[in-house]
């Protein structure tokens, strides 16, 4: 994570974009609920330091799915950006169950096409959200694990051109 001095120079009140992995450790394991423990904790605290005013999200399963509860705990505003219709149908009932839960308490929610994706669409336009949210964000920040996810790499590869970024391996604990 960034020293004090780092979170400082980024600054206050501005527009954060969240970014994370699917593979964020689940609740089986004693190993995994520290994990998750640990991570949730030093996000608590990197929000408290930055105080965004504004959050774009896409909510995966993962990571970004149990930020939201985070960002409404600490009464941070969020918008979540979907990027197509139709882009949530194939959600596991719980994880649609949390999404129903962030879309209620969202400030809004942007969706980038109104037409279902077919694969090759469907890349696409999860990358033009991911352009959406990093065009409008001052401060990102991107949590991911030790496992190989060709989106986040991706990501990683045009957010290191990008000032501001906050990178958050969460696979070394």
């Amino acid at each position: 994570m960034l020293s004090d001095n780092e979170l400082k120079e980024m600054g206050t009140n501005k527009i954060l974009g969240i970014f994370g992995d699917c593979d964020f450790p689940h609740k089986a394991g004693a190993k995994t609920i520290t994990v998750r423990k640990e991570v949730l904790a030093r996000t608590k605290d990197l929000l408290m330091s930055i105080k965004p005013k504004k959050v774009y999200i896409t909510p995966h399963t993962g990571f970004e799915e149990i930020i939201i509860p985070l960002l409404l705990f600490l009464d941070i505003p969020y918008t979540i950006v979907n990027p197509y219709k139709g882009f949530y149908d194939n959600l596991k009932k719980e994880s649609k169950v949390k999404l129903l839960m962030a879309l209620e308490n969202s400030r809004g929610v942007i969706t980038l096409s109104n037409k279902k994706a077919k694969f090759k669409e469907h890349l696409d336009l999860v990358h033009e959200s991911e352009n959406f949210i990093l065009d409008r964000s001052q401060i990102v920040l991107c949590v991911f694990g030790q496992k190989n996810n060709h989106r986040i790499e991706s990501l990683n590869e045009r957010l290191a051109l990008k000032n501001n970024v906050i990178f958050f391996n969460y696979g070394i604990f």
